[in-house]
């Protein structure tokens, strides 16, 4: 569904980027990469892991009542 519009340009090509940013482009990906691994290992803390059985049980019972605002 590609159509041409009239003095509209295409996007610019992003500038070609030197070996020094490729390479803290890399590093930095990296160490995100890392951080977000080490935080995704932590366990669900107490209180949270509390609220969201309480939800799924809430969520339960009103499945199993055949609750209003079903959304359809």
């Amino acid at each position: 569904m590609s159509e041409n519009h009239p003095g509209k340009r295409p996007p610019a090509a992003p500038p070609a980027e030197s070996p020094d940013q490729r390479a803290r482009r890399r590093v930095l990906g990296d160490r995100l990469r890392d951080y977000y691994d080490a935080v995704a290992r932590e366990p669900v803390p107490d209180e949270f892991e509390s609220l969201l059985n309480n939800l799924a049980q809430s969520a339960g019972a009103r499945g199993k009542s055949g609750g209003e605002g079903s959304g359809q």
